[in-house]
């Protein structure tokens, strides 16, 4: 009962859902319990609460069939609760591109009962830590980032992009979002981006010896050698690069955890990405962040990263150092 209270307190925080809103749950049979569980709770706002199961035997899905694109352009708000799967890469760029232009959207991808903490973190003090964060990223021009697996990444920003900030706000139309939430993310000057990034974690993929990306302009460069759980992921990436105005790997995203009690769970890379202190980059879509387009959109960790913001320490370690920019006002 006490979580329950607790869910109908989140829902009412972070979607403020609307009397006869259309409320769109996409589920898989693994997490359609706690998409029941969820709508339940969305009952109790006077919403309409429609559920759609992905059939198993048409998985992985290429594309999003036709009866729930029509359903995703008449919801109010999508909230995605299935399973993250490589081959279905393409199916959930599609789907949030779809989701988008009915109305405001929220990925759960890979939620499980290990994760629910990070869901009710405090809101408010996460908030104030993303406008620090703005302010101090509104001003600067270069970054460096390096760590102990052997990261050394340089690159550019121009303060006239966006910058994003994920609050676990997800009340406006045509507001993207994730739970858990925590998250100061924007593009590089692409052509700036080039050293090279060591991660354990490329989207699902675990990796016992770490995987070295190599990056130059901006770009991607498949390695020689690939690790044989990887193959199926950089086969996509490749393919996808081949295609007129497919820029699959260009970088297109880089962004700062700021949940405290996220955890680094190597089987949700959603919620590694918005622990308290790692770094996230992407390679894909830059969903309006930068100019990359694609059918794509994939991610790796930084672990205890040490971020230099034009040459100052905003990150020892994983550790923030905030008093290095007390003179920097937050921005909203």
């Amino acid at each position: 009962m006490e979580r329950l209270l607790k869910g109908r307190e989140l829902v009412q925080q972070v979607f403020n859902p609307k009397q006869n809103e259309k409320v769109l749950l996409v589920c898989d049979e693994k997490n359609s319990s706690f998409a029941q569980l969820l709508g339940k709770v969305f009952n109790d706002f006077n919403v309409q609460v429609i559920t759609w199961k992905i059939p198993e035997s048409l998985r992985p899905l290429i594309e999003v069939p036709q009866t729930l694109t029509n359903l995703l352009l008449e919801s109010d708000l999508t909230i995605y609760l299935f399973e993250r799967k490589i081959s279905e890469k393409q199916f959930r760029t599609q789907l949030a591109k779809l989701a988008r232009k009915g109305g405001r959207v929220c990925i759960m991808t890979g939620f499980d009962e290990n994760l629910m903490d990070a869901l009710f973190v405090d809101y408010r003090k996460m908030s104030e830590l993303n406008f620090k964060l703005k302010g101090i990223l509104k001003q600067a021009k270069k970054i460096k980032i390096t760590n102990a697996l052997g990261t050394n990444i340089e690159f550019s920003i121009d303060n006239s992009r966006k910058i994003y900030l994920d609050h676990g706000k997800i009340t406006d139309k045509i507001v993207y979002g994730s739970l858990p939430a925590g998250q100061v993310r924007l593009c590089p000057i692409e052509e700036s981006f080039t050293g090279k990034i060591v991660t354990k974690l490329f989207e699902e993929i675990y990796f016992e010896k770490p995987l070295e990306l190599i990056f130059k302009n901006g770009l991607l460069e498949i390695p020689s050698k690939i690790p044989e759980q990887a193959k199926s992921l950089f086969s996509l990436i490749k393919d996808a690069s081949k295609k007129p105005d497919d820029n699959a790997n260009m970088i297109c995203e880089f962004g700062l955890g700021t949940n405290e009690k996220g955890i680094y769970n190597t089987k949700n890379i959603l919620n590694a990405m918005k622990c308290l202190g790692n770094c996230t980059f992407a390679v894909g879509d830059a969903i309006g962040l930068g100019k990359a387009k694609s059918s794509i959109h994939a991610y790796c960790i930084i672990e205890k990263p040490t971020v230099l913001v034009d040459g100052k320490e905003l990150l020892k370690e994983g550790k923030f150092l905030l008093e290095n920019f007390s003179n920097v006002e937050p921005a909203k």
